[in-house]
């Protein structure tokens, strides 16, 4: 019988651990392939290790088509936060002997580089511990002010890790946000000027109260949004969008009898606030008996744009 080495028995062991980390989604096991859409060149590399983790996440082309024009700047995040493409930002702000105004010729920044923004922990090769990913791009975003003013549609989601974070608690089912988070979402949030679409992913009760509570202790207010995607937990976030026009609700943690009742009774007020709704999509949740009679509470809402599912509780 053949008897392995030590350096097969290793190679068996580490294609193991490395098939279970993918299967099981844990971090410990996982690089993040943040810059796999790049491509492995020194270039791409030189830049990825410069751009703020916010903007490498839009996925962007630009960044692998002017790689290495991009890697000979000595400051491409100041390069690609002080330039418009739409000349909103003073052409003055950049000095004849600054290397920026050397390529700008070459690689204009894209206009719509911020349109779309996404705050996300667990996707296709990411796997980032969640409100440590959450509060990093809040940071990184309130020290752009061009995103903060270009962005129109923003996606956040959040999954919670179970090992290892001192911020994802390892045995909650509900876990808050860690103090900072609540107030920079609103102050963040608060600040992107041309917001229209939010796409919100954050679940659970305890999450949703901490953020929303300091939403309303601020006063912010979303007035540009008129499209807007949210868990039933987040009520408070459906408050804070007045002038929506469309409404669609995503599948929270599943809850039973009376919390379940407080629950959808809270979205359904926030929503019949919402006087310039004309869209309601509850495609993808279970109604309550209690909600059947939705369309009396939305008059402006047109019969054929009222979707949903019917869940009798027994």
């Amino acid at each position: 019988m053949k008897v392995l080495t030590t350096a097969s028995l290793l190679f068996v062991f580490s294609f193991l651990f490395q098939g279970l980390a993918s299967a099981w989604d844990l971090p410990s096991f996982q690089v993040p392939l943040i810059s796999s859409w790049l491509g492995s060149s020194t270039s791409t590399s030189s830049v990825t290790s410069r751009v703020p983790q916010f903007v490498l996440d839009t996925g962007h082309s630009w960044f692998t088509i002017h790689a290495h024009e991009l890697s000979s700047l000595p400051d491409v995040t100041s390069f690609i936060y002080t330039i418009s493409a739409d000349d909103a930002y003073s052409q003055d702000s950049v000095t004849d002997g600054d290397e920026s105004a050397n390529v700008r010729e070459g690689i204009e920044v894209p206009a719509d580089l911020f349109h779309r923004l996404e705050i996300n922990n667990h996707r296709a090769g990411v796997s980032r511990y969640g409100w440590m990913n959450v509060h990093n791009k809040l940071e990184e975003i309130k020290a752009c002010p061009r995103a903060l003013a270009e962005v129109r549609d923003l996606t956040v989601e959040l999954t919670l890790q179970t090992l290892g974070d001192t911020w994802d608690h390892p045995a909650a089912k509900s876990t808050p946000p860690p103090k900072p988070v609540p107030a920079s979402f609103s102050e963040v949030m608060g600040n992107m000027k041309s917001l229209s679409t939010i796409d919100w992913l954050i679940r659970g009760a305890d999450e949703n109260a901490a953020i929303g509570k300091a939403f309303i202790e601020d006063g912010t207010r979303l007035t540009g949004v008129k499209h807007l995607v949210t868990s039933m937990n987040a009520p408070w976030l459906v408050d804070a969008c007045p002038s929506l026009t469309s409404l669609e609700a995503k599948r929270d943690r599943f809850v039973w009898g009376e919390d379940a009742y407080v629950r959808d009774e809270a979205w359904f007020a926030a929503a019949r606030r919402a006087k310039g709704l004309r869209k309601l999509d509850m495609g993808n949740v279970d109604w309550m008996d209690t909600m059947t009679g939705c369309d009396l509470f939305l008059p402006l809402v047109h019969p054929s744009s009222l979707n949903g599912r019917f869940f009798m509780f027994c």
